[in-house]
């Protein structure tokens, strides 16, 4: 049942994920603000999909690594998604221009930087540790670690 929910779940990511490339792509400067708070709206889905991944992975894998191990990789991708939502509530309430002032973009920044950073050791360790489990097959686990937040923040 997990399996499947969360076959479902990354499909609905992806096709989300897809979705935001694509108006990040088709995003200039002569298109209409709305664009910016449909591309926000969209980073907000995102993370909040996955963090419940994240809780969802715990939950599988704290039986099989003892409850350390797990919990630690789990709160720190967590904390890590959450850093990222912040950014993207910002992102999302700065509605015009002229809320955006230097101090701005380096408090969202700084929020941007630090929770890529820390989702990324998070994820990485949690997709060790799939492999290590073998609870699922060993590509969730190469998907884990391959699809870090990092190589995402350099697409954004």
């Amino acid at each position: 049942m997990l399996i499947r929910l969360g076959g479902l779940a990354s499909m609905v990511g992806g096709l989300l994920y897809a979705t935001l490339g694509l108006v990040i792509f088709l995003r200039a400067p002569n298109l209409p603000e709305s664009i910016g708070f449909i591309q926000s709206a969209l980073l907000i889905l995102l993370l909040l999909g996955a963090m419940a991944a994240i809780a969802a992975l715990h939950a599988l894998q704290r039986q099989r690594h003892g409850w350390a191990r797990t919990t630690v990789a789990s709160l720190i991708a967590f904390i890590g998604a959450v850093l990222i939502l912040v950014f993207g509530l910002g992102e999302l309430l700065a509605s015009s221009p002229a809320d955006r002032t230097t101090e701005w973009y380096y408090m969202t920044g700084t929020f941007l930087f630090v929770g890529v950073l820390v989702a990324t050791i998070g994820i990485i360790a949690l997709g060790i540790f799939t492999l290590e489990a073998g609870l699922l097959p060993w590509w969730c686990g190469v998907a884990l670690i391959a699809g870090s937040p990092f190589i995402g923040f350099f697409l954004y």
